[in-house]
């Protein structure tokens, strides 16, 4: 649990800081560097404990997956939409079948009345 809690926690730090310090190319600089350190501690195998190294390693590959995966939802997705922002264009559609009225599912207007409960008078309960 504390190795996906490691993963999440990276990960959600590199969007946030991608998305704060804005666009640019910086965040396939930062990724780049994230993953050489992750590499560099790959192969840091005799003067580092393996737990230490192993976590480490976590979270700069997953700061590094945080940063391509922002620069490529801005560079895919969010590009193309801002900048069709402000224009207008023509719409059309085509009618597949006309709705057709139908009896309700709905219940009726006056149900059946269930009986109602009667309750116990406060006065006769023990305190």
């Amino acid at each position: 649990m504390r190795t996906l809690a490691t993963i999440a926690l990276s990960f959600a730090a590199g969007v946030f800081a991608a998305v704060l310090l804005g666009v640019g190319v910086w965040q396939l600089w930062a990724a780049g560097a994230c993953l050489l350190a992750g590499l560099v501690l790959l192969g840091l195998k005799r003067t580092m404990p393996a737990r230490l190294r192993l976590r480490g390693m976590l979270i700069l590959f997953a700061l590094c997956g945080a940063l391509v995966y922002t620069a490529l939802f801005q560079a895919l997705v969010q590009a193309p939409v801002t900048a069709r922002c402000g224009q207008t264009g023509e719409f059309s559609g085509t009618v597949l079948s006309r709705p057709v009225k139908t009896e309700s599912v709905l219940p009726s207007a006056s149900p059946a009345r269930r009986p109602r409960r009667r309750s116990t008078p406060m006065r006769n309960m023990p305190v």
